[in-house]
């Protein structure tokens, strides 16, 4: 038996009895605290090894675009990484880990000849000389392994927290297209694993972006397809990602971008110009910082921008939703045929907390910033990004002291019966008497409220002048931009008010024509019978009148268009036609009272509507008997409408008065206006109307030179009409 001497004993661990026992207890507390030392690495080296390998291979290896790869195996591979990015990283970190622990134990063995061996751990062997046993992880253990950690994700996911990806630009510049989202599945209630039944359901707040299912919006057209899709189902967008504006029983309401909510307007900061390509569009716009319940985030006014909606009081059970990139964006504003939609709270998939993977301005992942938070960040490659984030942090240095809007109690619809003032020009009574009756139960149903619409009638420049001297007129119907800009530029309405509305805000034109007696006695086909020896012409003034405007500037393009026509002769020919006027009444139907109920002229210029009206009246038994002549040549008469908006705002009326222009241009308002003798603007609805509406070779005011042009050289004080007619 072979005995070992001290220092064999000692190099194990052990100390020989009877020998230096102090020498040995102090080198066997030095060999115990690095034998703890090398299990404490042993068993944190092979996390160190998972982590970098899957980093490695994330940051290098890993097709995150399908982009990248145009089928095979290289396109599965990016498939399925794309759609299940965080399991992914998961499994890879598990597969690394279990190598790394394998080579770690497996690289333990292979130690010099003479050396102790080392332990599972890493370590040294213990004390009674035992040899560790390295073993491998079975497959069967790794499987397991996998497979809990993806039921745990599975569960996890449809419970707590999910991820998304952003497909459309509808939350430019928040959020870019292929961004990944992480959304809190808890934030507004328990969600079951089976059947996602939402417990304790519970409203957002104002300014959450939340993440819903597609088929909260139901009704009508919506535009756009859905905007983000769950990484488990790419094949087709499943879901919207939006911003809450409104909440239940909030009444919401769109001008230029900006949002109302319960009259309240949410404060903006302008941010400077902002440039983004959306596919083959590049978009051009405003950026503004928006302060919404203590939040901050930033929005594109653009001109896609819709530049109306008159609002929208939110169902119970519902919050009302908009995408950043006002212009891009089809949500609620959109849904139900325009009407408004909101989105029900079971339909809720959460809200979204933070991006998982952020998107470069070049579409591909930002791997260098783990979980990036939802902050103010510009990052589109067209735009000045070094003035950009001054502005915006000049925008947040100045914060609105209130960001938070008035209950919904105190919105419209619940202060009782409103009144509307309607100041129009004057041969637009009967149209406007059935476009009130139309629209006043459309506004009950949809906002519960009263509502009361006055008309106010006289010449469209007369009428400018009145809401200029102080008539509260909440919305004008003009017959000329002219007049709206006079109205403008008292600061009563804002300077783009024609970009508001479709076609430049205006829903209906007409032309000038002739109206005769009956049998046309005196013959007259054309202009020129105008000014004939004996020939009585009625035209309202073109001072006060925006008819006689048109009838003058019709009557000076026929002269110009003439053989030999020019200046000179044009402005003879007017001199001559206004010489043979009798009166010259302020307005169109002051001329119409004229020459049907008084029997004076031979012959009436004026709108169209109003020749057909009085002809319709005057079929009736003793009335007199009318007819109409269409000239060789007329003019178009566009009939811009817009809100008076520091009227409207003093009165609450702003919504209502939205509401009313915008109606319309809707298919039943263009209707009214087509059986009142107006040309719609619609094609749809002027087609049906074709056999009504006859081809009239026609000028616009464009083609003389633009309605600035015109008034400072015919109708200013001293112009070409207070010459001809002032020299009789």
């Amino acid at each position: 038996m072979t005995v070992p001497d001290a220092a064999s004993t000692a190099e194990q661990g052990g100390a020989e009895p009877g020998l230096d026992g102090g020498t040995s207890g102090a080198r066997s507390r030095i060999q115990g605290r690095r034998r703890w030392s090398a299990l404490r690495i042993g068993s944190a080296a092979p996390w160190v090894i998972a982590m970098g390998a899957t980093s490695i291979v994330v940051q290098t290896l890993w097709p995150t675009r399908m982009e990248l790869a145009s089928g095979g195996l290289a396109s599965g591979v990016a498939r399925v990484t794309d759609e299940h990015p965080l399991a992914i990283s998961v499994v890879l970190f598990l597969v690394f880990l279990e190598i790394a622990r394998y080579w770690w134990r497996w690289a333990g063995r292979l130690v010099p000849r003479g050396a102790p061996a080392r332990n599972a751990a890493g370590g040294l062997p213990n004390a009674g000389g035992r040899a560790s046993r390295t073993t491998s992880a079975s497959l069967f253990r790794l499987a397991a392994k996998i497979s809990t950690c993806l039921a745990l994700a599975l569960v996890v996911r449809e419970t707590v927290v999910r991820t998304y990806r952003v497909v459309s630009p509808s939350m430019v510049p928040t959020l870019n297209v292929g961004d990944r989202l992480l959304v809190n599945r808890i934030a507004y209630g328990f969600r079951l694993p089976l059947g996602g039944r939402l417990l304790g359901a519970r409203p957002p707040r104002r300014g959450d972006i939340i993440v819903f299912s597609d088929e909260s919006a139901e009704g009508g057209a919506r535009g756009p397809r859905a905007n983000v899709t769950p990484t488990t189902a790419p094949v087709k967008p499943k879901a919207l990602v939006k911003r809450v504006i409104g909440l239940p029983g909030d009444f919401v309401a769109f001008r230029d971008g900006a949002a109302f909510v319960n009259g309240w307007g949410v404060p903006a900061c302008d941010a400077g110009p902002f440039v983004t390509s959306v596919g083959p569009l590049t978009v051009r716009g405003r950026l503004a910082v928006e302060f919404l319940e203590e939040r901050a985030y930033l929005t594109i006014r653009t001109p896609l921008d819709e530049a109306i909606f008159p609002g929208y009081r939110v169902p119970p059970g519902q919050v009302f939703v908009v995408g950043d990139d006002r212009g891009m964006s089809s949500d609620s504003r959109a849904w139900n045929e325009g009407r408004g939609a909101g989105v029900p709270l079971g339909r809720i998939e959460g809200r979204v907390s933070r991006r998982a993977i952020a998107t470069l301005s070049d579409g591909g992942p930002d791997l260098r910033h783990l979980l990036p938070p939802l902050n103010l960040e510009v990052r589109q490659p067209f735009v000045d990004l070094h003035q950009t984030e001054e502005r915006i942090a000049a925008c947040l240095t100045h914060r609105p002291k209130s960001t938070r809007p008035p209950p919904a109690s105190s919105a419209v619809g619940t202060e009782g019966p409103r009144t509307l003032l309607n100041a129009s020009y004057d041969v637009t009574r009967e149209l406007y008497r059935d476009v009130n009756a139309a629209f006043i139960p459309l506004w009950k149903q949809r906002t519960g409220q009263d509502l009361k619409i006055d008309q106010a009638h006289a010449g469209s420049s007369k009428q400018a002048r009145s809401v200029i001297d102080g008539l509260p007129a909440d919305v004008v119907t003009m017959n000329q931009e002219l007049d709206i800009d006079k109205i403008s530029e008292s600061g009563l309405l804002s300077p783009q008010w024609a970009e508001r509305l479709p076609n430049r805000s205006v829903p209906f034109r007409s032309t000038i024509l002739f109206l005769v007696r009956q049998g046309n006695p005196k013959q007259i086909k054309d202009w020129d019978d105008l000014v004939r020896p004996g020939v009585v012409p009625i035209i309202p003034n073109p001072k006060t009148s925006g008819n006689g405007r048109y009838s003058f500037l019709a009557a000076w393009a026929y002269a110009l268009r003439r053989p030999g026509g020019s200046e000179a002769t044009a402005r003879d020919f007017v001199r001559k036609l206004f010489r043979a006027v009798p009166v010259l009444d302020t307005g169109g139907r002051g001329a119409s009272t004229t020459f049907v109920q008084r029997g004076i002229g031979d012959v009436l210029l004026t709108f169209e509507n109003e020749v057909q009206l009085a002809i319709s009246e005057g079929k009736g038994e003793g009335r007199a008997r009318l007819a109409a002549v269409l000239p060789s040549i007329s003019i178009v008469a566009d009939n811009p409408v817009a809100v008076v908006d520091k009227v409207a705002s003093r009165k609450g009326n702003t919504a209502a008065a939205i509401a009313y222009l915008q109606f319309l241009f809707s298919e039943q308002g263009q209707e009214i206006g087509a059986r009142h003798h107006f040309r719609p603007t619609s094609s749809v609805v002027l087609a049906r109307h074709r056999d009504q509406f006859p081809a009239i070779p026609t000028v616009s005011v464009a083609d003389l030179g633009g309605w600035t042009f015109l008034q400072s050289r015919h109708f200013a004080d001293g112009g070409t009409f207070d010459q001809i007619y002032t020299s009789q």
